[in-house]
This record gives C-alpha cells, structure tokens and sequence, in this order.
C-alpha cells in the first residue's frame, strides 16, 4: 500500500497478494513502470480516494479475481503501454465524480467483464488501445456525467459490442476507431438499455 508523494516502482513482481497487487491511497502519487501483478485478490492496481494520483506504465497485471487498473472514489491518473489480461472483471475501470484518466497503447484482452469501463461522471481520453476478446464489451462508457474522447482504438472479438456509449455521456472526439467481429454490434452509439428491454 502507497501513502507517500513521489513513488516511483519500477520492475515488480506481485503475486497472490490477498488484497490489490498494488494500492495508492489516502492522496499518494506513484510511478508504477515495467511491473508485473497476477492472481490478486482485489485489483491488481488500484487507485483510491481524492487526491490520490498514479502514472501505470509497460506493466503486465493478469488473472486478478477483480479488475486489472481500477480508479476510485476521485482517485486519478493514467494507464499506459499495458497489457490487461484476463482478469475476473475488467482490464481497466474508472468509476466515481471527479475522477480524470488518460488511456493509451493498452492492450485489454480476455477479461471477464469489458476491457475498459469508464463510469459514474467520470473523465476519460481513449485512445490508440486494442480491446479484444473480452466476454462483455470491448470499451463502455455510462452515466450521466461522464464525459470521453475514444479515438483511434480498436476493438475486435468481444462478446458483446466493440465499443459501447450510453445515452446521456458526453463524448468529445470519437474517430478512427475500428471495430470488427463482435457479438451484438461493433459501436453502439447513445444506447438506451432500459429502453432496448422492453
């Protein structure tokens, strides 16, 4: 668990931790960069709580019973260069107010839930990232309030859309985007789900 500012790990391996891999709270900034994280209990990264910032870079984080990056509660910061690999939920998730991340060059690949799911007025730039393979959707924005760019991402072979918008999410930029060979539909705009039961 990181509490202090200006941490800097490079080069780690985190296995098995009976909790997350790694945790920044309570307002911490970290450097997490050439790391390897697998089979936590918890999260393989997480980030959480106001003030708490993390920069993940060239880091591996797998087969975590949660998700692989996660955002909290107003915890901020970026993910990069990162392979997110088949995790019990998502590769990457942000949820809560306040919340900023910047995603890029990631890889999120056979997760049990989506690779990346941005939520709960959350901000989010997407960018150049592959999304593949996962048992829901490739990359979901929802709720009121959030607010993403998504540009230049791919998105292929997920069991249900390539990239998901909810209605009622703000999306900035959202252009060269490729999606091919999902279940239901390859980018679906504006959704109304609740509508869509009926």
């Amino acid at each position: 668990m990181i509490k202090a500012q200006d941490v800097t790990i490079n080069s780690c391996n985190v296995s098995r931790a009976a909790a997350h891999g790694i945790a920044v709270v309570g307002g911490a900034k970290a450097q997490i960069n050439g790391c390897e994280i697998a089979k936590c209990g918890w999260d393989g990264v997480s980030i959480y709580g106001e003030g708490s910032q993390a920069s993940v870079t060239n880091t591996v984080s797998e087969r975590n019973l949660q998700h692989g990056v996660g955002f909290w509660l107003g915890g901020s910061g970026s993910v990069s260069k990162s392979r997110l690999l088949k995790n019990g939920l998502c590769g990457i998730v942000a949820m809560s107010k306040g919340t900023q991340v910047s995603l890029k060059s990631n890889t999120c690949s056979h997760n049990r839930e989506a690779g990346i799911l941005i939520s709960d007025s959350v901000t989010a730039a997407i960018e150049l990232n592959l999304c593949e393979k996962n048992l829901l959707s490739g990359i979901v924005a929802r709720s009121p309030g959030t607010a993403v760019s998504i540009i230049s991402n791919v998105t292929k072979g997920n069991h249900e859309a390539g990239i998901l918008t909810y209605l009622g999410v703000k999306v900035g930029k959202f252009e060269n985007n490729k999606s091919s060979g999902n279940v239901s539909q390859q980018i679906w705009r504006n959704a109304n789900l609740n509508k869509a039961a009926k």
